[in-house]
């Protein structure tokens, strides 16, 4: 994945508390468990972002004429 880069964060200290809790009961990193958080959200947003790039589709109705 490249080279690790140092950076500073600023979070909430509940959300800090909980995220180093939940790492340690899955048995991995503070480190690992941030990482993957912002791989998915970026994943996410990716998907929706092409999702969006299509226009909406038409249907003519028959009934309608």
């Amino acid at each position: 994945m490249g080279t690790p880069m140092k950076t500073t964060v600023e979070i909430s200290d509940a959300l800090l508390e909980a995220a180093k809790a939940e790492a340690a009961q899955r048995g991995t990193t503070l480190r690992s468990l941030l990482e993957e958080g912002l791989r998915r959200v970026l994943e996410l947003w990716s998907a929706d972002r092409d999702f969006h790039r299509f226009p909406a589709a038409r249907v003519r109705n028959p009934l309608v004429g």
